[in-house]
């Protein structure tokens, strides 16, 4: 599929609120791993800090993120296919989150499986592989 094409159906799917996807055929300045039928994927999402001490206080401080992926689209056939693939980078994300939300209230607001430390990496390919 075209990158311009690809980039067109994912501008086409929404998600949730507080999630915007947006997408356009990469260029020269997106970095080496920007080919001709690259599209970036760019997502805005409105959550609230995870730290430890924001879960204790009730998630009050709101924050953006914008994580963005670069995708190939050559290897895409339809439009289920570029679906397939945006459901798959919503459902990454959702995962990275989910760890970095779930806490154990009686050990602190402990977070087991978060993502962002080593011991959360190991607790969860411990049990999720």
């Amino acid at each position: 599929m075209r990158a311009a094409r690809c980039a067109e159906l994912i501008n086409d799917v929404a998600y949730r609120p507080e999630w915007t996807i947006k997408a356009r055929p990469a260029n020269f300045t997106d970095g080496p791993d920007a080919g001709p039928s690259s599209v970036v994927v760019s997502f805005l999402i409105k959550t609230v800090n995870t730290a430890r001490e924001c879960a204790r206080e009730g998630y009050a401080e709101r924050l953006t993120l914008n994580p963005k992926n670069i995708l190939d689209a050559s290897p895409l056939d339809s439009v289920s296919d570029v679906h397939a693939v945006i459901m798959a980078m919503i459902m990454e994300l959702e995962l990275h989150e989910a760890r970095e939300f779930f806490r154990v209230k009686s050990d602190d607001f402990n977070a087991p499986y978060h993502p962002h430390r080593e011991s959360g990496y190991e607790a969860w390919s411990e049990y999720f592989g």
